[in-house]
């Protein structure tokens, strides 16, 4: 298991917009299954981690991000909270092991990053250079990248995926 994927299972907080900021909340979402599309992604939104963009295509590592009692019980079944322990933040991120894919970018696919504004993240529309240099360290400014990597929910249409929604996790 990689360094970010342990980070991420005990990674434990809310996900909520910061300091006046607007952050899109991720929803949980089944891993992707068998479809008619080379990637092997059915159409829907995923929640996961956004690792590359090169040759008109995102690789992509799902991930289950879970609230309430479903994270809770997510958490006691890996071993992050004993019996009776309270989830920090009713939240909680699972690596359900399923490999990095990789899925073309739509034309005029949409992405948004947390960009800090007067010193907090703020949700912006920007353009797949800038995703880009999110993600090859060129654009300090986006909140939360590490490793070359950020967390994020993606839309896929027809086999593509038409927008990037970088997700805010404190």
């Amino acid at each position: 298991m990689s360094g970010r994927s342990v980070g991420a299972l005990f990674l434990a907080a809310v996900v909520l917009s910061g300091c006046g900021g607007r952050a899109t909340p991720a929803t949980s979402v089944a891993e992707p299954g068998p479809s008619s599309h080379p990637s092997g992604i059915t159409d829907g939104e995923y929640f996961g981690w956004v690792e590359g963009i090169e040759d008109g295509a995102i690789r992509f590592d799902p991930a289950e991000l879970l609230t309430g009692e479903e994270a809770s019980r997510a958490a006691l079944e890996d071993g992050f909270i004993g019996d009776g322990d309270p989830l920090p933040n009713d939240f909680y991120i699972r690596d359900p092991g399923v490999d990095t894919i990789t899925v073309p970018l739509a034309a005029g696919a949409s992405y948004r990053l947390l960009l800090f504004v007067d010193g907090a993240p703020e949700e912006t529309e920007v353009s797949l250079e800038e995703v880009v240099g999110a993600l090859t360290g060129h654009n300090p400014d986006v909140y939360g990248v590490a490793g070359g990597e950020f967390p994020a929910t993606i839309t896929v249409e027809r086999g593509e995926v038409t927008a990037i929604v970088q997700t805010y996790l404190p």
